[in-house]
């Protein structure tokens, strides 16, 4: 989300009431048919407006952002989750966008930290890939021959549907296979 963050630097607030804001509630600017959801533990991302590409912005934050950049976005009119004392409580914070803007299904977008994480804790269900017909020069990435030598610590997937689009790119979907599921042991190398 930093790079849509309009302003070049951090958000800096008036030094007198940056003190941590402490349990707050859910403010709720406006509900919509799609939000943009982005996770600012500290409230450090300098918004000029509440929407991204069309999407009504929603803030997950802790309990130590400040009171001053939680009046910046009641100003602005984005929506906000406090959840969590120093980090963003995601579960809970979940069970918040679903209660107050009837979110139930999300887009993952994120590094891979933030998709580990989420697939560590059993929360994605589905993986749906674009592959783009191009060869990229680095040779940082492992291959599929090493991704399967070390399925044991590996998410599994099942291939739900493929579909071929403009310029030969694919569209791969893959549900999540729970442990207990498929048995893929005898992967072929």
């Amino acid at each position: 989300m930093r790079k849509y963050s309009a302003a070049s630097g951090p958000f800096v607030g008036d030094t007198e009431r940056g003190v941590p804001a402490g349990p707050q509630s859910v403010f709720v600017a406006r509900q919509t048919e799609s939000y943009a959801i982005s996770v600012d533990p500290n409230g450090v991302r300098n918004w000029i407006t509440n929407e991204l590409a069309g999407d009504h912005l929603i803030c997950l934050l802790s309990e130590q952002v400040s009171q001053d950049y939680l009046e910046l976005l009641h100003r602005l009119g984005i929506s906000y989750v406090v959840s969590g004392h120093k980090d963003v409580d995601i579960e809970a914070a979940l069970s918040e966008l679903s209660t107050h803007f009837g979110i139930h299904t999300l887009l993952l977008k994120g590094d891979s930290q933030v998709n580990q994480s989420a697939m560590q804790a059993g929360w994605v269900d589905e993986v749906s890939l674009l592959i783009v017909p191009a060869i990229a020069s680095s040779n940082i990435a492992p291959s599929s021959r090493d991704v399967l030598h070390v399925q044991g610590n590996a998410t599994m997937l099942k291939l739900k549907f493929v579909e071929r689009r403009n310029h030969d790119i694919l569209w791969v979907r893959y549900d999540v296979v729970r442990r207990g599921g498929d048995d893929r042991s005898a992967i072929p190398t």
